[in-house]
């Protein structure tokens, strides 16, 4: 057989096991930051196409980059299209493909058709590919591009058409996402996200029914790269900082009695352990039950406490709460953390201390509001004390203040 033939037979060879992968060949991809991630995350790319392949949606999803195909022309088409792209100044995970589905129009609107296709087959695919990039903020979010059908009739007639759906998850977005056991946890997740019905804006509504007042499309819609850009930060003085690395923001949530309810059912008996293991270093503050409370558009688990440190009669207020953490509540971080390890349907906690004055009946009320990511971080020894604190939100007597631990702890003792 010619050299050239055996070329040709090892070239199908390969393209047939890595159409498998699903995923590009890093020389396919031409933009030199794209590129380099195809490159190094080329295993992780095969490995998420091969478990997405394997998952049974409720009707055949290909892989593809071209998309409003039938399924005959789909079997001879390229099925890979798991790739790294830029798009309006954003680096991307991209993933598109056509899913087989035919909706009725008579029976699901565009809102039902779209949550459908996120529950039966983006979800899906988030939860598979988030985990692989945890911990890396070298790309800004996830595109998945689904291309589905829908059956109406036109002037009489029965009629059946593909519609595309862009889903658009930044990388805490898309956590939150993959992570979400509820509407209200996936409702906010979506609305740290963007979602494109036929390449139109569109305001994707999965908890409950469908507010009356909320438009289809969202008006004057932002690009991507400008809607996404984090808000310029108004001047201060110098303050420590926390690594992005490190700490993710927390998309906000939709937050209703009912929700904090089933928290704290979910939880009760974690809070009880909780409680009972802390007991001998906490003096817990009888009057107030450990309970879920609403803080900022997150969900946070209140922990009240009484602590009386020993400083002089006129320490400020201040020299207090930097005592207070450097004593109690730092050292209470990974206590709290080993109780809830998967947690992911709430977003934090906070202590709530009551700081008595030595030898007064006076007071002083801080409590310390603290995410769940930014509290591993500082449980893994990735984070500071003060990085802790400038990630959060610390009140005092209901107040918002700022606690520099360096300045404020120089002469506590």
């Amino acid at each position: 057989m010619p050299s050239s033939r055996w070329l040709a037979l090892i070239v199908c060879v390969l393209a047939s096991s890595l159409a498998i992968a699903q995923a590009l060949m890093p020389e396919e991809i031409q933009e030199p930051g794209p590129h380099r991630l195809q490159l190094k995350y080329f295993g992780e790319l095969r490995a998420i196409g091969s478990t997405v392949e394997a998952h049974k949606f409720p009707f055949n999803f290909y892989f593809s980059r071209q998309l409003d195909v039938s399924e005959q022309q789909q079997a001879k088409l390229d099925q890979r299209s798991i790739r790294f792209e830029r798009f309006q100044d954003l680096t991307v995970l991209a993933i598109t493909g056509n899913y087989f589905a035919a909706y009725s129009a008579d029976l699901l609107d565009k809102n039902a058709r779209a949550t459908k296709t996120l529950q039966d087959v983006v979800l899906p695919i988030l939860q598979t590919s988030v985990p692989y990039f945890a911990n890396d903020d070298t790309f800004d979010g996830f595109a998945i591009e689904v291309s589905q059908h829908i059956r109406r009739k036109v002037m009489g007639v029965p009629a059946e058409s593909a519609e595309n759906l862009l889903f658009f998850f930044p990388r805490d977005a898309a956590q939150h996402m993959a992570a979400a056991k509820t509407p209200e946890t996936m409702q906010g997740a979506l609305l740290e996200s963007k979602v494109f019905f036929d390449a139109e804006p569109f305001n994707l509504w999965v908890n409950g029914g469908r507010p009356s007042d909320l438009p289809e499309t969202y008006a004057n819609a932002r690009p991507w790269s400008q809607s996404l850009a984090p808000a310029r930060a108004p001047e201060a003085p110098p303050q420590p900082t926390v690594s992005k690395k490190l700490i993710s923001p927390v998309p906000p949530r939709i937050l209703t009695p009912k929700v904090l309810d089933d928290l704290k059912a979910e939880y009760a008996d974690d809070v009880k352990r909780l409680e009972h293991d802390l007991a001998d270093q906490v003096h817990f503050a009888s009057y107030v039950p450990t309970q879920f409370i609403g803080f900022h558009e997150g969900a946070y688990l209140q922990l009240s406490m009484v602590f009386e440190p020993k400083v002089r009669d006129d320490a400020s207020r201040y020299k207090l709460a930097a005592l207070s953490f450097d004593d109690q509540v730092s050292h209470l971080i990974r206590p709290a953390l080993a109780h809830f390890q998967g947690a992911n349907d709430f977003d934090g906690i906070v202590f709530s201390v009551i700081e008595k004055y030595p030898h007064q009946d006076s007071s002083v009320a801080v409590e310390y509001f603290f995410t769940l990511p930014a509290m591993r971080c500082y449980a893994r020894y990735d984070c500071t004390g003060q990085d802790l604190l400038d990630s959060g939100f610390l009140l005092m007597n209901g107040e918002r203040a700022t606690l520099n631990l360096q300045t404020s702890d120089a002469s506590v003792r």
